[in-house]
């Protein structure tokens, strides 16, 4: 909840959000936002405003006036016109136009904004083998070492080169793909190795 606190802030005040990438690295289109509030005071004014991927310029969506009104909602991309981004901030500002120092302040009960994805992005879905390898030789794996390789790629911030062998019937060809891991369980069904679920989705 926001509150402009009169004694502090007689005339403005504002907050801005932490950036949001809505945990989808891809692109995405700003559909929509809407402003949830407690019945604003006469002589107030709230704005939202909203920034894409930190460029420093913040963009007003929605100025709120009505006396007595709960929120509003606004369409921002539109037929004609698009807001594509990757991470989005929101700024919430204040602003009294009466005389004198106010009486009551406005209450921002929240701040939703909307967003789908721009583009169509590859989900693969896999069962890796994190079992010990049972052919001799210097490439044989044992399964621990296999479960602490696939843990330290699927915490990392970064995409990585996914190759899909599946789509070619010939040995040694395969699409590449830029990606992230999106979710995965381990399990393990003896001590040290067993297999995970993983599901990858590409990065564009």
């Amino acid at each position: 909840i926001g509150r402009a606190d009169h004694s502090r802030y007689p005339h403005d005040s504002q907050a801005i959000s932490p950036e949001h990438d809505f945990d989808l690295v891809s692109n995405k289109f700003l559909s929509s936002m809407v402003l949830a509030c407690e019945p604003l005071p006469a002589d107030w004014t709230v704005y939202v405003d909203y920034q894409l991927d930190g460029d420093g310029t913040w963009t007003n969506a929605i100025t709120y006036t009505t006396d007595n009104g709960t929120g509003t909602s606004v369409a921002i991309t539109t037929d004609s016109s698009t807001v594509e981004f990757r991470r989005l901030q929101m700024r919430i500002r204040f602003d009294y136009t009466g005389a004198g120092i106010a009486s009551s302040c406005p209450v921002v009960n929240g701040v939703e904004a909307r967003a789908v994805v721009a583009e169509k992005v590859q989900v693969f879905q896999l069962l890796l083998d994190l079992s010990s390898d049972q052919s001799a030789g210097s490439q044989s794996k044992d399964g621990a070492s296999k479960v602490d390789s696939f843990l330290t790629t699927a915490v990392k911030a970064t995409s990585v080169d996914y190759r899909d062998g599946y789509t070619s019937p010939r040995a040694g060809e395969w699409d590449s793909y830029d990606v992230f891991v999106d979710d995965y369980a381990v399990i393990l069904d003896r001590p040290g190795e067993g297999f995970a679920a993983v599901t990858l989705r590409e990065v564009i």
